[in-house]
């Protein structure tokens, strides 16, 4: 390979690895902070979807994926670790908001049946849709396509963890530091 080829290649990687650290460094900033509710879309009673707020923020400690639609699984090694620890249903609740507006290629009612058989896969957990960035642009959270950012959100709403991810396999390897945090708070 030519060093015409290499030198601007490596500029390229530089740019592309140097962003996402750049991003990831820029999410740490939000630990501390406190969440607020946003109107995303919710299943009512009737299994309608309408507006709704994040339930329990501020009553429970909460885990909280928001996932790009399209990439629906990524978060499911994490779900499953965390599911199996049968945390207390009254002290825990898991909230996944499906970023549904990077997923143009999947049909609105592709995504609302998605999100509907997560639900039943994670019964005690609630499935919020965002279709317009309302979460993502709330909390800054960057480019969200092919994604997924996990945050760890304790009783009074404050987040404590926070990482995007982009494999299942980073998912799998954040058992160890996402599941610690929730065995602190809630055994």
């Amino acid at each position: 390979m030519s060093k015409k080829i290499v030198t601007p290649l490596v500029f390229v990687l530089v740019l592309f690895v140097g962003g996402f650290l750049s991003a990831d460094q820029d999410l740490q900033k939000l630990v501390g902070t406190k969440i607020v509710s946003v109107k995303l879309l919710t299943l009512n009673e009737k299994n309608k979807w309408v507006p709704g707020d994040i339930p329990e923020l501020g009553k429970k400690v909460l885990t909280i994926m928001y996932t790009d639609a399209d990439e629906s699984d990524l978060n499911d090694p994490l779900s499953d670790a965390i599911k199996a620890q049968n945390y207390p249903k009254e002290k825990y609740q898991a909230i996944g908001i499906g970023n549904s507006k990077d997923a143009p290629g999947l049909w609105d009612v592709l995504i609302r049946a998605i999100a509907k058989g997560k639900m039943k896969k994670y019964k005690d957990s609630i499935i919020l849709l965002d279709e317009e960035y309302v979460f993502k642009n709330k909390y800054n959270l960057g480019d969200c396509n092919n994604k997924a950012v996990v945050m760890v959100v304790d009783k009074s709403g404050k987040i404590l963890y926070i990482k995007k991810i982009i494999s299942e396999k980073q998912s799998k390897e954040m058992i160890k530091e996402v599941l610690p945090i929730m065995d602190k708070l809630l055994k």
